[in-house]
């Protein structure tokens, strides 16, 4: 018996390559397997521990700034 699943992102992005070829349309996949390569619409940028205190205490002193 065939399923058809929606495939909900996680992101917003565009599709760049299907990894499951046309000529196998109709096979199972796996939980987890991957189906498509996409590139995020927004870049990804990690963080150190580092740059995430600077931020935080500069948004800290901003907040406490307008409060006075």
């Amino acid at each position: 018996m065939k399923m058809f699943n929606k495939i909900h992102a996680e992101f917003s992005g565009t599709v760049n390559e299907c990894l499951i070829p046309e000529s196998e349309a109709g096979v199972v996949v796996r939980k987890g397997q991957p189906l498509f390569k996409v590139t995020p619409d927004e870049k990804i940028y990690i963080e150190t521990e580092e740059e995430k205190n600077i931020r935080k205490k500069a948004f800290t002193k901003d907040i406490l700034s307008s409060v006075k």
